[in-house]
C-alpha cells in the first residue's frame, strides 16, 4: 500500500499561504503610504485576517474530512 502522506499538511500549507499573502499585501500598503508605526486599527485588521483565515481553514477541513463521521445532530455546530 502506498503512503499518501498527511492530508492536513497540504491544507495547512494552502491556508498559511493565503494568510501570508494577505498580511504581506497589507504591510506593503502601509509601507507605501509612508506609515512608520502602523496605527492600532491596522494591527486589528492584521489580527482579524489571522483569526479569520484560521477559522475558515478549520471549518473547511472539518467539513471535508469529519462530517461523514459526525451524527446529523452535531452538524449544526459546524455551520
Amino acid at each position: 500500500m502506498e503512503n499518501q502522506g498527511n492530508p492536513f499538511l497540504k491544507h495547512s500549507m494552502n491556508y498559511g499561504l493565503i494568510m501570508g499573502i494577505l498580511l504581506v499585501v497589507l504591510s506593503l500598503v502601509t509601507y507605501l503610504l509612508g506609515v512608520i508605526k502602523p496605527p492600532f486599527w491596522v494591527n486589528l485588521i492584521k489580527y482579524a485576517i489571522m483569526i479569520g483565515v484560521i477559522v475558515w481553514g478549520t471549518k473547511n477541513i472539518a467539513m471535508r474530512y469529519w462530517v461523514a463521521q459526525l451524527p446529523m445532530v452535531m452538524l449544526w455546530v459546524l455551520v
